[in-house]
């Protein structure tokens, strides 16, 4: 998306109260994980026990008068660990698995999609809706139960809704509020949107579309055959992207009717999304 300096000075007046809310969950190794995705790690690269030791590191000679050293790290693990944002290059179909624009293999090389990758994702600087599901239906969505289009028209007629193009439009489930305990979030995962309600928000124009579990879609899927629809339909044919595993419990109590939605992804060529902090501000 392209941001007008119009579009940006409108979007920032949505700030009204300076309020902050963080939408990103925490990262550990123990956190939940779409299947496909390899394991998420932190581990320990440098100690002072081990620059001391050694002693090898010319930033830090050993001995020094303050005892000065440090602590690095390797992370490993896939950008779509934890609340992250697909790129168009990160889903495929049809016999040529092409994505997004018509990009196929002649767009792939040996370190990524050579278009469509992390590099090109945008900064988000956007008008932000919520639909709260628990609030509209009375419960968390468990596993594999659809919120349709039929609920979301519902909601969107009973609030008077209006769905802007470029906004965000974010979806809470419930998942977001168990995040941190793995198996009580996998009772929950799965539970999403119907392709028809995909349908919906992309005739709005809208630039992303974010929600609390894996695959923002109701998994397995409604519809016959296509095990992910939501995502074809989203990020192939109409090239808006997807935030997964956000916390949205603590924005949905105070029940904004729009907010300030802000989203800056990591520029990273070849990668098929992005690790995200998203922000929201009223």
């Amino acid at each position: 998306m392209s941001h007008s300096p119009q579009s940006v000075l409108s979007a920032l007046s949505l700030a009204a109260t300076g309020k902050v809310y963080d939408l990103e969950g925490v990262r550990d190794q123990d956190m939940p994980l779409w299947d496909g995705h390899p394991a998420f790690q932190v581990m320990t690269y440098r100690t002072p026990q081990g620059v001391k030791n050694q002693p090898d590191h010319k930033a830090f000679p050993e001995p020094n008068e303050p005892s000065i050293s440090l602590i690095s790290d390797l992370v490993m693990g896939t950008t779509h660990s934890g609340t992250h944002i697909d790129a168009l290059g990160h889903t495929v179909t049809g016999e040529d698995q092409h994505w997004y624009c018509g990009k196929a293999a002649t767009d792939l090389g040996d370190f990524g999609p050579l278009t469509g990758s992390a590099s090109e994702l945008p900064l988000i600087i956007t008008r932000g809706v919520l639909i709260d599901i628990p609030a509209e239906v009375g419960h968390p969505l468990a596993a594999g139960e659809p919120f349709g289009v039929e609920q979301f028209d519902a909601v969107v007629e009973r609030r008077g809704l209006t769905i802007n193009p470029g906004d965000v439009v974010l979806f809470r489930t419930g998942a977001g509020d168990v995040w941190d305990d793995t198996a009580q979030f996998l009772t929950r995962d799965g539970g999403g949107i119907t392709l028809e309600v995909a349908q919906r928000l992309s005739a709005a124009g809208v630039v992303a579309v974010g929600g609390e579990t894996s695959t923002v879609e109701v998994q397995p899927s409604t519809v016959a055959g296509n095990p992910h629809p939501v995502h074809e339909h989203l990020l192939i044919e109409n090239g808006i992207h997807i935030i997964e595993n956000m916390v949205l419990s603590e924005l949905a109590a105070d029940a904004p009717e729009e907010f300030l939605f802000l989203a800056f992804p990591l520029k990273i060529r070849g990668a098929t999304g992005s690790m995200l902090r998203p922000v929201a501000l009223t």
